[in-house]
């Protein structure tokens, strides 16, 4: 499972930014995907996440990675919310 705090990571580096507006939403079950082990990594915990705001694409995934938590993919667009 990921750690409690990764939310934190990435609200604390986001508030850094003037003028962005953001709101994080993640899907209630945390668990474990394929995913990770078939892109070469160990059993890494998969957790998807939703989030909306007003951010340049780039700008968020440099911020993001300076969190130290590893993104495996990003879907961008009109995105369908977890249920």
């Amino acid at each position: 499972m990921l750690e409690r705090s990764w939310y934190k990571k990435i609200i604390g580096a986001l508030k850094t930014i003037q003028g962005v507006s953001f709101t994080i939403d993640a899907p209630r079950q945390m668990g474990y995907s394929d995913a990770p082990r078939q892109m070469g990594y160990s059993d890494a915990p998969c957790q998807m996440v939703y989030m909306c705001g007003n951010i340049e694409e780039g700008f968020l995934m440099k911020m993001l990675t300076k969190t130290g938590i590893q993104i495996l993919g990003v879907d961008f667009g009109n995105l369908k919310p977890p249920p």
